[in-house]
């Protein structure tokens, strides 16, 4: 059984046993019970045999909560990537424009119709879904349907042509962020802080501006079965996957030979991504509240550390600028999962 049947199997257990209960609210009352059901079982067990009883049941709940910390840990740290090589030449040597059987598509509107490419392709991964397991799918949606409100340029994907018809294999959200989010985001006192899945719209703008410098790249996904070669990766050539990010940037912060005052933000334990963060320059700038580090990069630094790397960056967002959006998400395909 693979690593995510594993993992949908136990939130399946966890979901069931719960009554449909989000996960916290299930952690928080499984401890809970633990707790009560053992310190009141100590107590009785003097005066009662019930105490016994107690006992067991609150033993039961504790290993219940241990277990589930101990999976959704494992989850979020062991979960690779759609590919396990990404470095900064993959984005640097990405292909300036997209062969016909691939094409940037916008969706039309804020609805499901519309979104299901980001919902069920992050819904599905190990990792992301390991990082907030309480974040069902159809809370999931509800969430990239208010950023969608907030911000219809944030969302873009690449669909290929297979078989006659036109798929989706690859998607980013791109959040164009205020001074204040980033500071909340960023903030070491907890009871401000806020995490990324809790950004709302006033925190959200349409583009960039004197008080929105920032962008955050809240997910970049390639279906697992399109990784590599199928999203048109060679050797020393990035595929239309890393291309889809720099045309994405490009919808916000115009290509220029100059920094444009414009800082990227991320967050990610997966040591894999590792090299290529710090290729491109990225400092971890603290937390989350789950403990997921957070990452930043500004183009200023990138420009002062590694002009050429800005340069080549540049001249491929300037040739991917060119590159006609489509509008409206391709029909779900029939075998999508």
């Amino acid at each position: 059984m693979s690593r995510q049947s594993r993992q949908r199997h136990w939130w399946w257990v966890v979901r069931g046993a719960g009554l449909a209960l989000s996960r916290p609210l299930f952690v928080a009352i499984s401890a809970t019970v633990s707790i009560i059901a053992l310190v009141l079982g100590v107590w009785l067990s003097l005066l009662n045999p019930l105490g016994i009883a107690l006992i067991v049941i609150g033993g039961l709940a504790g290993i219940v909560f241990l277990i589930d910390v101990a999976l959704m840990s494992h989850f979020r740290s062991s979960a690779r990537p759609f590919e396990t090589d990404i470095s900064p030449d993959d984005f640097a040597g990405a292909p300036g424009r997209l062969d016909t059987i691939y094409r940037f598509v916008a969706p039309s509107d804020g609805s499901e119709r519309q979104l299901y490419p980001y919902v069920d392709l992050a819904h599905n991964n190990d990792f992301i879904r390991g990082a907030n397991p309480d974040l069902d799918r159809a809370r999931r949606l509800r969430l990239y349907c208010s950023w969608y409100e907030a911000c219809p340029d944030a969302f873009l994907h690449l669909e290929k042509c297979v078989a006659g018809t036109w798929r989706p294999i690859a998607v980013t959200i791109v959040l164009p962020i205020t001074q204040t989010a980033v500071a909340r985001v960023r903030s070491v006192d907890r009871k401000r802080q806020i995490g990324i899945v809790g950004l709302e719209q006033p925190f959200i703008d349409k583009h960039l501006g004197p008080h929105t410098r920032c962008l955050l790249i809240a997910l970049w996904l390639i279906d697992p079965l399109y990784a590599g070669a199928g999203q048109g990766k060679q050797d020393g050539r990035g595929g239309f996957g890393n291309a889809l990010v720099l045309r994405h940037i490009a919808r916000f912060r115009e290509p220029s030979e100059r920094p444009r005052g414009v800082s990227f933000l991320l967050e990610t334990n997966n040591h894999y991504m590792m090299p290529a963060l710090i290729g491109f320059g990225f400092r971890q700038a603290g937390k989350t509240r789950r403990g997921t580090s957070l990452y930043d990069v500004d183009d200023a630094s990138l420009y002062e550390e590694a002009p050429q790397f800005a340069k080549q960056l540049e001249t491929r967002m300037r040739d991917l600028k060119a590159v006609v959006i489509s509008i409206g998400t391709a029909p779900k395909p029939a075998d999508w999962a």
